[in-house]
């Protein structure tokens, strides 16, 4: 989704804090950047925003919140720029999105596959059957397309780009290395 997905959380922040929403690539009001899409590509774009926004050289630290992806990004945004984190606020984020022998807290390929599957044949479908998967019934969403497709938000080729990433990408290495709160 994009920077929207946020929106209820705006005013509260906002009192104590500067708060800086970021479309990441390919999302919302971000272009699509050349090449493949990665947790490493997304942070970089959240660097140059913190960087305009903030200036070079101010020495603040930010706190970082993502969630589900966004938190993959924030964990590789610390990775490559420590001197810029504060702290970071991971909800619904796994560093290793698939289960594995040595990762027993993914999802099994089978619903991932599933789900892939069902947004070629259908994208409308295929976005329920994921809110169905990660939303709890009293939770979900009425219009899926509201979260993760209203306002050009997440464009379909962004979405299996970042499901690519999402397969393949192993973070499990960063959360040892982090010494900010979390």
């Amino acid at each position: 989704s994009d920077h929207t997905a946020f929106r209820n959380q705006i005013a509260a922040f906002s009192k104590n804090y500067q708060v800086i929403l970021v479309d990441l690539a390919g999302h919302g009001r971000s272009p699509m950047p050349e090449g493949r899409l990665s947790a490493e590509v997304f942070a970089k774009g959240v660097e140059k925003v913190v960087r305009r926004v903030k200036g070079q050289g101010s020495g603040v630290k930010n706190t970082l919140i993502g969630w589900s992806m966004g938190g993959r990004v924030a964990l590789k945004f610390y990775e490559l720029y420590k001197e810029l984190v504060g702290a970071l606020v991971l909800v619904a984020t796994t560093p290793h999105y698939l289960l594995s022998d040595d990762y027993p807290w993914g999802m099994p390929k089978v619903y991932f596959e599933s789900l892939k599957r069902r947004l070629r044949q259908d994208p409308q479908k295929g976005l329920n059957y994921f809110r169905d998967l990660v939303f709890a019934k009293e939770m979900q969403p009425k219009d899926i397309r509201a979260v993760f497709l209203s306002k050009n938000a997440t464009r379909l080729e962004t979405l299996f780009e970042a499901f690519d990433a999402l397969e393949f990408e192993d973070l499990r290495s960063i959360p040892p290395t982090v010494e900010v709160p979390t």
